[in-house]
């Protein structure tokens, strides 16, 4: 097994790497899909990922927002998702690795800058835990037209049955 260590870890022996606490009654998704890839398309301006068959590891953070039946277009989902070697049993993303690894923050709401954009601030720490899981910690930021995305994480990814 191999190792990618990178420069610049920005989530150990950092005072301000606090993982935000997602509520249990909310719905989210740590995940990591084995024999894949993320493919990159554009619709119009659109950027759009989909998971297919390929040679990487997929992790996929997702967290919906339960919806108010009574109330139109108020949905919202935050999406993290990007690929490594299925070699590496440690890996930290930093600098041009987050966006070899097409890292990418899905803000997909009816609001301002909704959609996915490409992280290319901060770092993506991983180990793994046996043999279907994985401890990653993750602080980003992906830049929209009018504002920025960020995102403290630390949990555990689980390999799809």
């Amino acid at each position: 097994m191999k190792d990618t260590i990178a420069s610049n870890d920005c989530t150990s022996n950092n005072p301000e790497f606090i993982p935000a606490e997602i509520p249990e009654s909310d719905d989210y998704r740590l995940i990591v899909h084995e024999n894949a890839s993320l493919f990159l398309f554009r619709d119009g301006e659109e950027l759009k990922p989909q998971i297919e068959q390929g040679n990487k590891l997929v992790f996929e953070y997702r967290y919906s927002k339960p919806v108010h039946p009574m109330m139109l277009d108020a949905g919202y989902t935050e999406t993290i998702l990007f690929e490594v070697n299925p070699e590496l049993v440690n890996f930290l993303l930093t600098g041009t690795a987050l966006e070899e690894a097409n890292t990418l923050y899905g803000n997909l709401c009816f609001c301002p800058d909704a959609g996915y954009h490409f992280v290319k601030d901060g770092c993506i720490k991983g180990k793994k835990y046996g043999k279907n899981e994985w401890q990653v910690e993750m602080n980003i930021k992906a830049h929209g037209q009018t504002r920025e995305f960020s995102k403290i994480l630390s949990g555990r990814f689980k390999l799809t049955e």
